[in-house]
């Protein structure tokens, strides 16, 4: 889930570096993508840490998760504050 959300604005960042510059115009429509999937990453990382927790299970992956949607908040949190 965490990486559905990075790729796309991972591919507008290489495509308007190395291609065209012109191609930064789709941030307006990953922006968003990577907004909706983060915060659904971080709530089921979440949720995951809880049932590792409660299953004594492994964490890593709850973790990555968690840590995954956080930082695809980080950038649309940014645009939005300015």
């Amino acid at each position: 889930m965490g990486f559905v959300g990075i790729a796309p604005t991972a591919i507008v960042f290489v495509l308007a570096s190395a291609a065209d510059p012109n191609y930064g115009w789709l941030l307006f429509i990953t922006l968003p993508i990577a907004a909706f999937f983060g915060a659904a990453a971080l709530v089921l990382g979440i949720i995951g840490i809880v049932l590792a927790r409660s299953d004594r299970g492994e964490y890593a992956w709850p973790i990555v998760g968690t840590a995954l949607g956080a930082v695809q908040l980080l950038p649309a949190a940014a645009f939005l504050s300015g």
